[in-house]
């Protein structure tokens, strides 16, 4: 995944208004059912009642993110406008001491309710034959946040580009069909390589799912597991990768398509991929699948895929 800057557009005023109203509904409900499994907050319990109701923080964080907030600053005035008489601080100390369980649960019934309602739309739209054989069409990357302003005084004495000024990295599962995401997961190691991370992101994934990923996580090791656990995928082959033709479907001037074995008697795979090559103007473009059948996966709807992939960035 690159690593880019995007600038956030503020969402219309009638958008704003009806996801306020889904977003409270939501956070209600999640409030509810903690209430009735005794995890919600006690009235009559010691200690000071809460001035800010979770449903009052979560849903103007939420809503302040989507009208383009820049900071919690923003946040607290939202707050403060709705009628809680709260310091700047305590809105802080909220934020870091709740955590992320609101969220994760409020963003699995936003997912769920998206999926839905998307899904029986997907036999009606000009892109349900991407892949058809597949049961989902995910692409999987990872990307790494922005490092953070050296302005507090224990970071100041890094040099600017330093991997301590990193604050980790995102990896991600989106559903190319349905374009949502299917999961994202925080890692505090920005340096550490993506194929470490990658095994924990097919889990839970439905037998026949096709993965579109990039050269960061090809290796032998990785294609083999991918078509023992009955999972497709679509990949870049990596340069000075050697291989042993083992059937030609076609072959003509600049176009390729046959069933390959990679590597050699030093360092060699354990299943058989097909590749695909042809030129688009002066680039050539070498795929990976383990899709063996090309009246299943034609070369063309290969390459058409790959560039879905994309739409993760």
């Amino acid at each position: 995944m690159n690593d880019t800057r995007s600038g956030q557009a503020k969402a219309s005023a009638s958008l704003v208004q009806q996801v306020e109203t889904y977003v409270q509904r939501c956070l209600q409900g999640i409030e509810a059912q903690e209430e009735r499994r005794g995890a919600g907050p006690d009235p009559k319990g010691p200690g000071r009642p809460l001035e800010l109701p979770k449903v009052a923080l979560w849903s103007s964080l939420l809503l302040c993110v989507l009208q383009g907030a820049r900071g919690v600053l923003e946040v607290w005035r939202d707050v403060v406008l709705h009628g809680y008489d709260v310091c700047d601080q305590t809105l802080y100390d909220r934020v870091e001491q709740e955590g992320t369980a609101w969220l994760e649960q409020f963003f699995a019934q936003i997912s769920a309710m998206l999926a839905a309602w998307l899904r029986p739309l997907l036999t009606q739209q000009a892109w349900y034959p991407l892949a058809s054989f597949a049961t989902d069409v995910l692409a999987l990357d990872e990307t790494t946040l922005d490092p953070v302003a050296r302005k507090l005084p224990i970071l100041r004495l890094l040099k600017k580009g330093a991997a301590e000024l990193l604050p980790g990295k995102l990896a991600g599962l989106y559903d190319v069909r349905l374009q949502l995401w299917r999961r994202i997961d925080y890692l505090p190691e920005a340096l550490q390589n993506c194929k470490v991370h990658a095994r924990v992101m097919l889990e839970g994934l439905a037998k026949g799912t096709l993965l579109l990923f990039d050269l960061g996580y090809f290796s032998f090791e990785w294609l083999d597991e991918l078509s023992q656990r009955q999972l497709w995928f679509v990949c870049r082959l990596r340069e000075k990768t050697s291989d042993t033709v083992l059937h030609t479907y076609y072959a003509c001037e600049e176009v390729f398509d046959g069933v390959i074995w990679l590597g050699n008697y030093q360092a060699q795979a354990g299943q058989a991929v097909r590749l695909v090559r042809f030129r688009v103007g002066a680039l050539t473009l070498t795929y990976l699948t383990n899709v063996l059948d090309p009246t299943v996966l034609s070369i063309q709807e290969i390459a058409r895929l790959y560039a879905r992939r994309w739409d993760i960035e």
